[in-house]
C-alpha cells in the first residue's frame, strides 16, 4: 500500500556526430528485434572529436510504472512479462521502446542497444 510507483532508468552511449558510419540492419535482426526490414541504422567508428571510442555523451531514458489503479495486476501477474504486457496495454513506453527509437533515428547503435537491454 506504500508504493507508489517503479522507475527503471538507464545510460545509452550516444553515437559520435562527426564519425557515426551508416550501415544496414539485417534482415535477421530486423525480425528478431521487431524492426523495419531494410531500416538504416549506424554504427560507431571512431575519430579525434570522440578520442576515437565513436561515441560522445549518454542519454537518460527511462520507465515509470505508476501503481494508480494496477496494484491488483501485480498481485495477477505471473511474471514480469505479463506486467510489460499490462504496461503495453496501457500505453507506457518500455525502456526497449526508447532504445528502438534511439537505433532507428541514428542515436545509438545496435550494439550498445542491445546492451542496454533490447527485447526481442
Amino acid at each position: 500500500s506504500a508504493l507508489l510507483g517503479v522507475l527503471a532508468q538507464r545510460l545509452v552511449k550516444q553515437l559520435c556526430p562527426h564519425c557515426k558510419k551508416e550501415d544496414t540492419l539485417a534482415e535477421s535482426y530486423a525480425k528478431a528485434y521487431n524492426l523495419p526490414s531494410g531500416a538504416k541504422i549506424f554504427t560507431a567508428k571512431g575519430c579525434p572529436h570522440c578520442n576515437y571510442t565513436g561515441y560522445v555523451g549518454r542519454k537518460a531514458i527511462a520507465e515509470l510504472f505508476i501503481l494508480d489503479d494496477a496494484k491488483h495486476a501485480l498481485k495477477e501477474a505471473k511474471d514480469d512479462t505479463d506486467l510489460r504486457a499490462y504496461m503495453k496495454n496501457r500505453g507506457i513506453h518500455t525502456l526497449s521502446d526508447y532504445l528502438k527509437t534511439m537505433l532507428l533515428q541514428g542515436d545509438t547503435s545496435l550494439a550498445e542497444a542491445v546492451r542496454i537491454g533490447m527485447n526481442i
